[in-house]
Order: structure tokens, then sequence, then C-alpha cells
């Protein structure tokens, strides 16, 4: 398991499936990740994201990535929440 600055909880949560309060320190190009090993390969035909039963700390735009060699990333989706304000959302967008 992979993580950038966690700002709660355990990064082993990340893949588990109890509901956990986890989560990266609020910064652009936060992440989790998950690296497979040596050999193993995964090509994902979906995936979900889940939210701890809260209103706040709500993952409202991200990134899902893949590698095969931890340099050549390729995206696979992207999400941007955009609250309406044309300079905000600019701004955002570049980040994300």
């Amino acid at each position: 398991m992979l993580t950038s600055n966690l700002g709660s909880g355990n990064a082993n949560d990340f893949v588990g499936r109890t509901v956990t309060n986890l989560r990266t320190i609020s910064e652009p190009l936060s992440y989790f990740g998950v690296d497979l090993g040596p050999g193993r390969r995964l090509l994902p035909t979906c995936y979900s994201i889940r939210n701890r039963n809260s209103t706040s700390h709500a993952c409202l735009s991200w990134r899902f990535e893949a590698s095969n060699n931890k340099v050549q990333w390729y995206q696979l989706d992207t999400r941007i929440f955009y609250i309406g304000d044309s300079y905000y959302d600019a701004q955002y967008e570049e980040v994300v």
C-alpha cells in the first residue's frame, strides 16, 4: 500500500471492506496507491470509491491511473468537482 501524507486512518484500510476514517491530508496531488508486486498485472473493468457516512471529507475529485513501470502513467478515469466559479474551477483542474 502506497500513500502520500496520511491524514487519518491506516493505509491498509484502503483495500479493506470495513467503513473507516481513512484520508490523505488536504493538499494537491495527494494519493493512495497499490503495488501488485513483480510480474502481476491487473486490467480493471470497473472500480468503486467508498466514502464514510459523513458530510465532510468526501472524495469529490480524483484521477485513476495505472503504470507498468512507475514512470509512465496512464489515466484511466478522471472526475473533477466543479463549484461553478470559473476562476476557481480552472485553477483546480490544473492540479487534478
